[in-house]
């Protein structure tokens, strides 16, 4: 059995392994822009189940 995904999980994943490496600053603003606030989130405690 497989177990399902968190969406936002997906779409951390699918970002990251298809990202631009060789544009490290556009790469990094990227990220952040679009994973900046769940990062946030996270590191607050508020991605616990």
């Amino acid at each position: 059995m497989i177990a399902e995904i968190d969406s936002r999980a997906q779409d951390v994943l699918d970002f990251w392994f298809g990202a631009i490496w060789w544009k490290k600053r556009a790469f990094d603003a990227l990220l952040t822009e679009r994973f900046g606030a769940l990062l946030d989130e996270a590191l607050s405690g508020g991605l616990t189940q």
